[in-house]
C-alpha cells in the first residue's frame, strides 16, 4: 500500500486512489457494495453507510475508521476504504 502519484506507480492490478486528508495509496479496485433500494447514486442517503466497498463522495460517507478514496484524477464517485496508519 504505497504512496503514489498515479496509475504508473502501482503494481499490477492496483490502482491510484486518494483521499481526502490521506496519503495516496495503491489499492485493487473492488466492485461496489449495493445499496438496496438505491436508483440514483448521488440522490441517495450516503452518510455513514460504509465500510470497504461502499460508494462514497466525501470522508463523511464512510464509517468510522473509513475514508473516501477515489481513482486519482477522478471526479465524484468513490469506495470507502479503511484507513491505515503510517509509520506507526
Amino acid at each position: 500500500m504505497a504512496n503514489c502519484l498515479g496509475y504508473a506507480d502501482c503494481p499490477s492490478g492496483t490502482r491510484c486512489y486518494v483521499a481526502r486528508g490521506y496519503d495516496s495509496r495503491c489499492i485493487e479496485p473492488l466492485p461496489l457494495v449495493i445499496i438496496a433500494g438505491e436508483t440514483l447514486r448521488h440522490s441517495s442517503s450516503l452518510l455513514n453507510q460504509g465500510s470497504t466497498g461502499y460508494p462514497c463522495q466525501f470522508n463523511v460517507d464512510c464509517g468510522p475508521g473509513f475514508a473516501c478514496y477515489k481513482p486519482a484524477h477522478a471526479a465524484i464517485d468513490g469506495q470507502c476504504f479503511e484507513v491505515k496508519s503510517t509509520g506507526q
